[in-house]
Formats: structure tokens, C-alpha cells, sequence
């Protein structure tokens, strides 16, 4: 009775500008006794449970309240979210993310679904499936944590995305290892040519 989840949000800066382009979502776990729990903390209490799909939808109707109420404040930003990667084989999900934004008379390009590396590994057929529905419908969709685990520049060829976005792990070396920026330049101008935007994770200088 008490796994009460709440949202913070990460802003996402043009580096050209400095101007806020967007926000993500993420959700934290305010836990009476441990404090403020990340997923890693909880993810595994939450599929145990079977709760992906009631902790995705309270995600993503939090996080569209957020903006809708930004909106009205004269504030439109994008809001990214991290589905639960299993969540992803459920058909049914672009039609209730449609419902969703209906629902607050927000447009579909607005939101930007962002998926975790463990659903394409698992099924790429379903993934495509998935990412194509989204996109259908008007939403974004982002491979989340590029460079990480067992990235493959098969998943640029084969999936039809909006935005790639960095490894923290690639991202936050790029000034002392010169192969991790190589790296980094190669990926940017690759996602360039195909027509993707790109946005990098942990950059804190």
C-alpha cells in the first residue's frame, strides 16, 4: 500500500543555445526507510509483482499531467519516457498512449518513447512491430543507452527511430579517452546521415 512512485525530470539542453528542448522522465521511489530509490532499486520488485504495466501507465499519465499543466503555463516541452522494455510487446499499448494524450488535447510529437536494449536483444521482430505502431501514431521513439551492453549498428538498419541517444558511459570519457570520443564522433555522424537526432547522456562539464 505504500509503493508510491513519483516522477523528477531531467532537462535536455541544445548545446548550441543552452535552450531546454525537452524533459525526461524518470521515476523514482520515495522509500520511507532506504530515501530516494532509482528502477535499478525496485525494477526487480516491480516484475516480481507483475506490475509493468500499471507502472508504466502511472508514467506516463504523470508525466503528461506534467506537461499538459506546463503547457497551460505557456511552457511547451517535450517529454520523454522510458517504457519497461517487456511492456513493448503488448499491442496495445500505442492505442492507450493515444487515449492518453487525447485525453489532455496534447499532440502526438510531443511525446518521445524511449527503448531499452533488453526488448531488442530479446525480439527484434517484436520490436520492429512495436516501434512502427508508435510511430504510426505519431510518437517518437528513441533507443535509450546506445553504446551500452550489446549495441548493434544492425538495430540503425533494421529499426525505423527518431533519435539515438548515448551511453553516459561513452559520453562522460570523451575528454580523456580519445577512442571513446573517436567513438562518440563516428556514432553523431552516423545518426546524422541517417536522419536522427542524437542526445547525449551524463554530460556534466
Amino acid at each position: 500500500d505504500n509503493f508510491e512512485l513519483t516522477l523528477v525530470y531531467q532537462p535536455k539542453f541544445d548545446l548550441f543555445d543552452a535552450s531546454i528542448i525537452g524533459v525526461e522522465a524518470l521515476v523514482r521511489w520515495p522509500h520511507p526507510d532506504r530515501g530516494l530509490l532509482g528502477p535499478d532499486q525496485f525494477l526487480q520488485l516491480v516484475r516480481d509483482h507483475g506490475l509493468m504495466r500499471p507502472i508504466n501507465e502511472l508514467v506516463l499519465e504523470q508525466a503528461l499531467g506534467q506537461v499538459a499543466i506546463w503547457r497551460d503555463l505557456g511552457f511547451r516541452v517535450p517529454v520523454a519516457v522510458n517504457i519497461f522494455a517487456p511492456s513493448l510487446a503488448d499491442f496495445g499499448l500505442p492505442d492507450r498512449i493515444q487515449r492518453a494524450l487525447r485525453a489532455r488535447d496534447l499532440p502526438c510529437e510531443i511525446l518521445t518513447v524511449e527503448i531499452t536494449e533488453d526488448l531488442l536483444l530479446d525480439n527484434r521482430e517484436v520490436a520492429a512491430t512495436a516501434i512502427d505502431q508508435l510511430r504510426a501514431s505519431g510518437v517518437r521513439v528513441a533507443i535509450d543507452d546506445f553504446g551500452s551492453g550489446y549495441s548493434a549498428l544492425s538495430y540503425l538498419r533494421d529499426l525505423h527511430i527518431d533519435e539515438l541517444k548515448l551511453d553516459k558511459g561513452f559520453v562522460t570519457t570523451i575528454t580523456a579517452d580519445r577512442r571513446a570520443g573517436a567513438i562518440v564522433r563516428a556514432v553523431i555522424d552516423l545518426a546524422r546521415e541517417l536522419g536522427l537526432s542524437t542526445v547525449a547522456e551524463g554530460v556534466e562539464s
